[in-house]
């Protein structure tokens, strides 16, 4: 007599697998004389296949659920990602997000004003190629003390604006940290116009 398995998993599953195989094969190929045990034998692997059935069902309503679950995860995680994307589009003081190299990765709706460039035009452009000659100098110094020793956390800078007269404008730059050993993986700046260079 065959014993059933009582586990529903894939191990479980996988074993009923092979049982029914083997049983099969000890079937067909047995001999005439063997009529008694072949029927019994097929009385057990119809119990064995009823159970095997039943227990992909459960698995079946098992996986439909997590992947219920976890559908509702994804669009919960994509409804605040959408979110906090608009309220990043639409603070009112100019917005970056760059690299730890300064390439412009995202820029909001102000900055893109405040530079006279839109989106496509500023996305994976250096930071350093708008600004003013006098502000470039000395800027990738500032940078890697920003970025090693988290120093220089407000930067006055000279940017270049698209068709129109440079503009000084306070850099606050907050880091994003990193797990990895690079310590940063994004900076976040926020730019504040100088009343006087308006």
């Amino acid at each position: 007599m065959i014993e059933f398995p009582t586990s529903t998993t894939l191990e479980a599953l996988v074993r009923c697998r092979q049982v029914v195989m083997t049983r099969t094969n000890d079937v067909l190929s047995g001999t005439a004389s063997q009529v008694s045990q072949e029927s019994d034998a097929v009385h057990s692997l119809t119990g064995l296949l009823m159970m095997s059935l039943e227990g992909l069902k459960v698995a079946e309503e098992e996986l439909r659920e997590q992947n219920a679950a976890l559908t509702q995860v994804r669009v919960a995680g994509e409804q605040r990602t959408q979110h906090y994307r608009q309220l990043f589009m639409h603070i009112p003081a100019p917005a970056l997000v760059t690299d730890m190299f300064a390439t412009i990765v995202e820029s909001n709706h102000a900055a893109e004003h405040l530079l006279r460039r839109d989106a496509e035009h500023l996305e994976r452009k250096p930071l350093a190629a708008l600004l003013h000659p006098s502000s470039r100098t000395d800027f990738k110094t500032r940078l890697n003390r920003l970025v090693t020793s988290e120093e220089c956390r407000r930067l006055t800078l000279t940017i270049n604006r698209h068709g129109d007269t440079p503009v000084d404008v306070d850099a606050t730059v907050a880091i994003v940290p990193d797990i990895g050993p690079t310590r940063c993986s994004a900076l976040f700046w926020l730019l504040t116009t100088r009343p006087d260079s308006v």
